[in-house]
């Protein structure tokens, strides 16, 4: 698979199952030839011993070196809680809530009830009365008709009614509540009603600061953990991090005044820029820029000095008589 495919399964399965696998396959020198995703989490199991934790996958074990373990929440520090079972409760009040809309819609918003009446009614009566109602205006009923009830036949529902159920409530209640489970801000997957944004870049920066940071911090601690050598480590040259430059990408005014800053400060040079905005490179633009206006405080003497000589030498030029 593609490095998309691959990180967003691993990212589902996460999300999903609050654990994911990796298992690094290496050569004989050591280095890392391939990553295995593991199509099922629940298939791997975890054990401790002697106070090291081993996996178990295919009837084969794996020291916690030799594979890489993604947690979404942990309360030991050694396997993710699945979210969907740890908070099953509030996710059954959604699938209810749903199945609910489904039911009264489905049954062209019939609800389910009983028929009254203030005479007496024999029990043969009674039985064909309900079959011929539940054949044509019941759950099973072939058509949309409108019931007709007579002789004094009355429809009394037998459960709350959408409204007074507070379906509609019920269910952004149950959107947030489900955000709220992933770390998600409502409005990244359009839920507008209480957004208080300004601007799309501060909803980015929020999803950014609150929701992916912890998310993506956790898998580059684990692959700077199992991934890199020692030695790689310790040079502090080598490690793992997500680009979000995407995210943090704002409108073009305000991209392209931080990056003029960045090139007269001399912080980069302006084919970098370029490279930036993913421009060609060119000739003679791969020079730092240095703001005159900005000297170190030391040699601030020294500047104003020699300004001074130049002026005194210009005004001796300019008068050769004095």
């Amino acid at each position: 698979m593609n490095a998309f495919d691959f990180q967003k399964a691993k990212a589902v399965q996460l999300l999903k199952n609050g654990n994911a696998y990796v298992i690094p396959k290496r050569n004989g020198r050591f280095e890392i030839t391939e990553l295995y995703l593991v199509p099922n989490p629940n298939e791997v199991s975890c054990k401790e011993y002697d106070d090291e934790v081993f996996y178990y996958y295919k009837s084969k074990q794996y020291s916690s070196d030799e594979i890489l373990h993604y947690k979404w929440f942990t309360l030991d520090g050694r396997i993710g809680l699945n979210p969907i079972e740890y908070h099953k409760e509030t996710i059954g009040l959604g699938l209810a809530a749903l199945f609910f809309g489904a039911d009264v819609l489905g049954n062209g918003a019939i609800q389910p009830g009983v028929l009254e009446t203030d005479t007496m009614l024999k029990a043969e009566d009674a039985k064909t009365m309900s079959e011929q109602y539940s054949k044509n205006y019941g759950t099973n009923a072939t058509g949309k008709n409108i019931p007709i009830l007579y002789g004094g036949l009355k429809y009394k529902n037998i459960i709350l009614e959408p409204d007074k159920a507070q379906f509609l409530g019920t269910k952004q209640s149950i959107i947030e509540d489900v955000c709220r489970i992933f770390n998600m801000p409502p409005s990244i997957i359009h839920h507008h009603l209480n957004s208080n944004y300004s601007s799309a870049e501060q909803q980015d920066l929020t999803f950014l600061k609150y929701s992916m940071n912890p998310f993506i911090t956790r898998m580059e601690m684990e692959d700077k953990c199992k991934l890199l050598s020692e030695a790689e480590i310790q040079s502090g040259n080598v490690y793992f991090k997500h680009n979000i430059d995407s995210l943090l990408r704002p409108d073009f005014e305000k991209r392209v005044e931080g990056m003029s800053k960045m090139v007269n400060s001399g912080i980069i040079d302006r084919n970098e820029a370029r490279a930036k905005e993913e421009m060609d490179w060119k000739d003679g633009l791969d020079e730092d820029l240095v703001n005159a206006n900005a000297i170190p405080n030391s040699e601030l003497v020294n500047y104003y000095q020699a300004k001074i000589k130049s002026l005194e030498s210009r005004a001796t030029n300019q008068n050769p008589n004095e």
